[in-house]
């Protein structure tokens, strides 16, 4: 697998993916599918791309984008410190492996680096949350809370 930014022509190999994640996502939180927008994800991505304060790297194998990590840095409102998020993390079933997810996070974890973040953190909406969690704590985060609340 190589991880790597993505080009302008290979869009709908990330949209697949995407497709992939929000499949998965949508069996434990289905208004999911009924939210997803070819249009908007598109938008972001080419936005997210192009921003300094954000981040999207994908991992493929050949032309199949097998993996993608997303996210951003921001400062705190309380101090000049800057801590990075990761939006998405997300590797097909196939490629799934600690060492994979290891290679995204390195990825991000370079970047963080480059734009002063001083931590990282990550969640998960509710696809997997004890997959995520055994996930994060191999890869070092120390568990935090992380809730919502619906306000529809």
């Amino acid at each position: 697998m190589i991880i790597r930014k993505i080009h302008p022509g290979e869009m709908d190999a990330l949209l697949t993916i995407i497709h992939n994640y929000a499949e998965e996502a949508s069996l434990t939180l289905p208004d999911i599918a009924d939210e997803i927008s070819d249009t908007v994800i598109l938008e972001n991505i080419r936005s997210w791309t192009v921003q300094h304060n954000h981040f999207v790297e994908v991992g493929f194998e050949g032309e199949k984008a097998v993996g993608f990590i997303a996210g951003n840095v921001i400062q705190l409102p309380w101090s000049k410190t800057h801590q990075a998020n990761i939006s998405f993390i997300y590797m097909l079933e196939s490629h799934r492996s600690m060492d994979n997810f290891k290679a995204l996070l390195h990825r991000f974890e370079e970047w963080a680096r480059l734009a002063n973040a001083s931590r990282i953190y990550s969640g998960d909406i509710g696809i997997n949350l004890e997959r995520s969690r055994k996930l994060y704590d191999y890869l070092g985060f120390t568990e935090r809370l992380l809730a919502s609340k619906d306000v529809k």
